[in-house]
């Protein structure tokens, strides 16, 4: 997955100040910038999913894995560490 590198902010958030950007050059700044949002997102669920206890992940039910993930938040807030 892409990240945004700094370069490729300055590009999506600056333009040449003797240009006017046009509509469609806003609108594909803008949905550059969504598809680094959304690769951002799914990064982030990602490397959280994957520091869920395998016993979270591996549970089978919806049921179960609720159970599961809000038994391994509250030890992970309470004790301050992961179980």
């Amino acid at each position: 997955m892409p990240f945004m590198s700094p370069t490729s902010a300055e590009n999506i958030h600056s333009f040449n100040s003797q240009q006017t950007p046009t509509g469609s050059d806003v609108t594909s700044k803008l949905l550059q910038l969504e598809a680094y949002n959304i690769d951002f997102v799914i990064a982030t669920l990602l490397y959280r999913w994957n520091r869920l206890p395998a016993s979270v992940q591996a549970t089978t039910s919806l049921s179960t894995f609720r159970r599961e993930l809000k038994t391994f938040l509250f030890r992970s807030s309470y004790y301050g560490h992961h179980h």
